[in-house]
């Protein structure tokens, strides 16, 4: 049997599921958590930083998050309630049969989060680590961010991601054919996928995107190193601080490895398949390649689910142990 939206792909449903209920409920108990911090008293300034930073994060994979869920609910309702006319398109039986999923206003909401969710938390996760470099690396500097600051940047950051995700949308809109039943047209993040600005666009977006989270991965290696260091000039001060410190560097380098395994390795499978859709290889245009193809791009939301859990685990394992360091 045919899915309505994401067809024959069980994988892509799974994923969309699984990473879209894990997202939405990792991210919704640390946004909850920071609103019920923010109603406590006499919290230090970079407690109140990393928290910020850590709530803007989560509302962008939410977003990611979201886009999954009703991609996956969708798929349910149309393959439920509108199957033989999706079926009918999708087997060429018949002709001119109207895509009501693409044009359904909740296809172009999820157009826009889904934009969204793909640049904010690349450029929110560089914040974090930056933030954390130079906490850590100049805790008394004149140059450490502070919360005004801080809040200017992330204005700024939610308004250059809006004002790229409404130019998607608007793309979309103006390119939009309503007898389009193609597999990742259904997936309602681009509609000319084959057109100058999206080639543009995507090329563009792959390289900031993986130079961020690349980038991001370099200072938190950097802070590993440092703390390493760092035990090793205070073996003669107290046999608790070194054991501390050893806690933290086990805990920073299971994160770091964490970062690079979930924001970094999985844009490698997506940058594979568009430069082969660059270089015309006929194996994208397969069935198999098709089906790849999908999987590849909903796996870019699994950063939805796991930058929650892994930074989650950062701020409640580690900040109070680090509060005399970082």
């Amino acid at each position: 049997m045919w899915n309505a939206i994401l067809h024959r792909n069980g994988v892509a449903i799974g994923i969309s599921w699984a990473f879209g209920i894990i997202g939405v409920i990792a991210n919704s108990y640390i946004i909850f958590n920071y609103i019920r911090d923010c109603r406590e008293k006499h919290r230090r300034k970079t407690s109140k930083i990393h928290s910020f930073l850590i709530a803007n994060l989560a509302t962008a994979d939410f977003c990611g998050a979201m886009y999954l869920i009703i991609l996956s609910s969708a798929d349910l309702y149309y393959t439920t309630y509108h199957y033989k006319r999706f079926s009918c398109a999708i087997n060429n039986s018949c002709t001119n049969v109207t895509n009501i999923w693409l044009t359904n206003p909740a296809c172009y909401f999820t157009r826009f989060i889904s934009s969204l969710s793909v640049f904010m938390p690349a450029i929110f996760t560089l914040v974090i680590a930056i933030d954390r470099f130079v906490s850590i690396a100049t805790p008394h500097s004149v140059h450490r961010f502070t919360l005004p600051n801080i809040k200017i940047i992330v204005c700024i950051c939610w308004l250059l991601g809006i004002t790229i995700a409404g130019l998607v949308t608007i793309q979309a809109i103006i390119t939009l054919d309503p007898t389009d039943f193609d597999d990742f047209t259904n997936l309602c993040a681009f509609s000319n996928v084959s057109g100058l600005f999206f080639r543009i666009y995507a090329s563009t977006s792959i390289i900031i995107i993986v130079m961020s989270y690349l980038f991001s991965l370099i200072l938190y290696i950097w802070i590993f190193h440092h703390l390493r260091n760092m035990k090793r000039r205070l073996t003669c001060i107290s046999h608790i601080i070194i054991g501390t410190r050893a806690g933290i560097e086990k805990k920073v380098g299971i994160i770091t490895a964490f970062l690079a395994l979930t924001n970094t390795i999985i844009w490698i499978p997506c940058m594979i398949l568009f430069l082969m859709d660059i270089l015309s290889n006929h194996l994208v245009e397969t069935t198999l390649g098709q089906q790849v193809t999908i999987v590849s791009f909903l796996l870019i939301f699994a950063n939805a689910s796991a930058n929650p859990i892994s930074y989650n685990f950062l701020t409640n394992q580690n900040l109070q142990r680090t509060k005399g360091w970082i």
